[in-house]
């Protein structure tokens, strides 16, 4: 789930498919609105999101790894709008009296999904078939907390004074992953310190020739706007998660070094909490000598559930009892015991969601979406919980789209 504040490119996207209709928690939320579902963002209803790693909730919306940021790989990254809503169809949404309610994370310092969500106030979603049309009011909880770790800030303040990551024989790095916009926050501000202390060129930060990968667009941009002539060299923005990016990274890392017989390692930036998927893949022992990767993980910020949540999200529960669709999007793991245990869905004595609380949905007000396979696994192998809708790809698109379908499957369409 994400605390602090959504991704900005989340939230813009997002908000350019709510229209007026339903309420959002973010967890999503500020305005009524409604959704047209641009692929993969969040359906009508009251939704309430729960984001990860900076959470960020809407009325049917999206991350991270996300990343998003998710506390975990990344999932909380987000795509771009591709849909633009039309004059008319915002004006017929703010008249429909029906509402639902979304709500999503939000997480901290420069976070896109809540940027991009107050963009738009109102959109419309057509969910088509017997729901009609559906939208959403995101509303804004804070989940997480984030602080960057000390000894991993200075590690990487050194690698780039001392211009340990680069191309050439005898560099300790030959490449950079992202999965999170906490890192690469973290990068951004050590890259302009740099700049501004007056005593590099105007190559630094000396990265012209590095493959850096980051796990979605959210990441992607982020890096990109980072100044250096010529720009950073980003790669696996379309892969959308950490296993499928490291699978890319096997063939594209091997050719950029395929004059070299073993592989320089790869410095990945990550929080106290992650999934391994990306160094088992590349470092996998099965593989042969010259395609194995070594990957050096470097924790350089934590995060943790704030005090304030569980107060927060039971006031948006009981602000919302009326509603006659919720949905909660989560972001990340960091959270979901809290969201659970406030939805009073765990049994006390086995730590597991109750069997009554996983019924069919035609009985339910409440439905639970992620952003990405990430939360979902954690979900199913922590809680036994199965989530209503699992993101194809973590952005509001993938979540929209999800919900979509899930009414689709639902109403048979």
């Amino acid at each position: 789930m994400r605390l602090t504040h959504p991704q900005t490119e989340f939230l813009s996207r997002f908000r350019a498919h709510l229209v007026a209709l339903h309420i959002l928690l973010e967890i999503f939320g500020a305005y009524p609105a409604w959704i047209e579902f641009g692929e993969e963002r969040h359906e009508g209803g009251y939704v309430g999101a729960v984001g990860g790693g900076g959470g960020a909730g809407s009325v049917g919306r999206e991350e991270g790894e996300g990343e998003e940021v998710d506390v975990r790989a990344g999932e909380d990254e987000v795509e771009e709008e591709d849909g633009r809503v039309l004059e008319d169809e915002v004006n017929e949404a703010k008249e429909l009296q029906e509402r639902q309610l979304g709500w999503g994370t939000k997480s901290v310092p420069n976070d896109g999904y809540e940027e991009r969500l107050e963009e738009v106030s109102y959109d419309v979603m057509r969910v088509g078939g017997k729901g009609g049309e559906r939208g959403f009011e995101p509303v804004f909880v804070p989940v997480l907390e984030h602080k960057f770790v000390e000894d991993g800030v200075v590690e990487v303040k050194r690698f780039l004074r001392e211009r340990d990551i680069g191309r050439e024989e005898g560099r300790k790095y030959g490449g950079l992953i992202f999965t999170s916009q906490r890192a690469v926050e973290l990068f951004a501000r050590l890259v302009e310190e740099g700049r501004g202390e007056g005593n590099v060129s105007e190559e630094w930060p000396y990265l012209q020739d590095v493959p850096i990968y980051t796990v979605g667009p959210a990441t992607s941009r982020a890096l990109r706007s980072i100044p250096q002539d010529p720009p950073l060299n980003i790669f696996g923005a379309e892969t959308g998660n950490g296993e499928a990016l490291a699978h890319y990274m096997l063939d594209h890392y091997g050719q950029w070094y395929k004059d070299r017989k073993t592989k320089p390692p790869v410095l990945f930036m990550v929080g106290e909490q992650r999934r391994d998927i990306i160094p088992k893949t590349l470092m996998n022992p099965n593989l042969p000598n010259e395609k194995r990767i070594q990957v050096d993980e470097l924790v350089v910020y934590g995060t943790g559930v704030m005090e304030s949540f569980e107060e927060n999200f039971t006031n948006l529960l009981r602000d919302t009892k009326d509603r006659e669709e919720r949905w909660i999007i989560v972001f990340s793991p960091t959270g979901c015991e809290a969201m659970l245990r406030t939805l009073g869905m765990l049994d006390t004595q086995s730590g597991k969601v109750k069997s009554s609380d996983q019924g069919e949905s035609g009985k339910r007000k409440i439905f639970i979406a992620t952003i990405g396979p990430t939360t979902r696994d954690y979900l199913q192998n922590t809680f036994e919980y199965e989530p209503d809708v699992c993101a194809e790809m973590p952005s509001p698109e993938g979540v929209i789209g999800g919900i979509r379908k899930f009414w689709d499957d639902k109403e048979g369409i």
